[in-house]
């Protein structure tokens, strides 16, 4: 496969997890950038508030049913 696939594969996938998982990951990959010492705080910070999150109960129901659709971004 190209490498053009593979990123088409990877953006597909990217699109059937929760929007606020994908910022949070985002945001901690950032923090152990430029932030090390802030970085594992960060993860559990997000961590809490992911699973107490509305899009988490989705996640959940969406592997019963792949029809179920994600809630816009919680957090900024």
């Amino acid at each position: 496969t190209s490498p053009l696939e593979k990123a088409q594969a990877i953006a597909e996938e990217m699109l059937q997890r929760s929007p606020d998982a994908l910022m949070a990951a985002k945001r901690v990959l950032d923090a152990m950038e430029h932030q090390p010492k802030k970085a594992l705080r960060l993860e559990k910070i997000w961590q809490l508030k992911l699973l107490l999150g509305k899009n988490s109960q989705i996640a959940r129901k969406k592997d019963k049913n792949p029809e179920v659709q994600f809630l816009p971004r919680q957090y900024k």
